[in-house]
């Protein structure tokens, strides 16, 4: 898969984004994943002729998955972004435990 992140503007994003809590981003990183859970849900049940029990915005489309997704991994990198704002010393743990969990993905 091609790399499709632009971390360089994610990061002035979270950089201008620095007053905002870290608990509000964790938290908003939940609902972001439970609309990829909704969008998932709805595009499965059209799939497979079901009538859908999934929130009624949902679209049930692969591309209302798709941006959902993407939002979440937008979330999750301006977490990392800002731990390493705050914490700047931590930033090469960071990078060790991304290469840690993709090893054990393996």
């Amino acid at each position: 898969m091609k790399n499709f992140i632009d971390y360089e503007k994610l990061q002035r994003l979270s950089e201008a984004d620095k007053d905002v809590p870290l608990y509000k981003k964790v938290m908003k990183l939940q609902e972001e994943a439970g609309e990829v859970a909704q969008e998932f849900l709805a595009w499965d049940d059209k799939q497979n002729g079901i009538k859908t029990n999934s929130s009624k915005s949902a679209q049930g489309t692969i591309e209302a998955v798709i941006e959902e997704t993407c939002d979440v991994i937008n979330v999750a990198i301006d977490i990392l972004n800002a731990l390493e704002i705050d914490y700047p010393e931590l930033s090469g743990y960071i990078e060790r435990r991304f290469q840690e969990k993709l090893d054990k993905w393996k």
